[in-house]
């Protein structure tokens, strides 16, 4: 059986979420998806992990909803972040390491049924998502979220590129 990034799924046996640290900030920025840190970089304005990994810091304190997903604690697998813009909208930050597979399923099953849930319930009606046009296992990950593709953005990295705006809404 493939995974959303047509890998061949390595099951975990439990999937942990947990918050983060100032540990697992840096682990998932070391470890991060090459192509999750080149898109990135086309949006935001580090050049080194490191720095990346302090923006994770500092971003916490304004994150909704903030989950750490790994199958061992000190291996952080991915991130996603629930960032309030104003009364019913929010913003996702999410990347991911290359064991991504191992919890693939369970994540977004996890984001289904808890995150969204809890958006609703504190009164958000939208969020929001945005990656690069040709990244696809970007863009699948997001789809298999419940997200649907609103508009394209042209010109908005930093290079030029195109990147597609998605959103969930209460209503889906």
């Amino acid at each position: 059986m493939m995974d959303a990034f047509g890998k061949r799924d390595r099951k975990a046996k439990f999937m942990i979420v947990s918050s983060g640290n100032v540990e697992r900030y840096a682990y998932l920025a070391a470890h991060m998806r090459d192509e999750d840190w080149a898109k990135f970089q086309a949006v935001l304005p580090f050049t080194e992990r490191s720095e990346f990994a302090d923006y994770l810091e500092r971003l916490a304190p304004h994150a909704f909803i903030e989950n750490i997903y790994s199958v061992e604690p000190e291996k952080p697998i991915a991130y996603l972040a629930i960032i309030q813009q104003h009364t019913r909208l929010a913003s996702t930050m999410m990347f991911t390491t290359d064991a991504v597979g191992a919890i693939i399923r369970p994540m977004i099953r996890h984001f289904r049924a808890n995150v969204v849930k809890s958006c609703i319930d504190f009164g958000l009606r939208r969020v929001e998502a945005t990656t690069a046009k040709d990244y696809r296992q970007s863009r699948r990950l997001i789809e298999a979220m419940g997200f649907h593709a609103e508009t394209e953005l042209p010109l908005y990295g930093k290079g030029g590129e195109t990147f597609i705006q998605y959103a969930r809404t209460e209503e889906g």
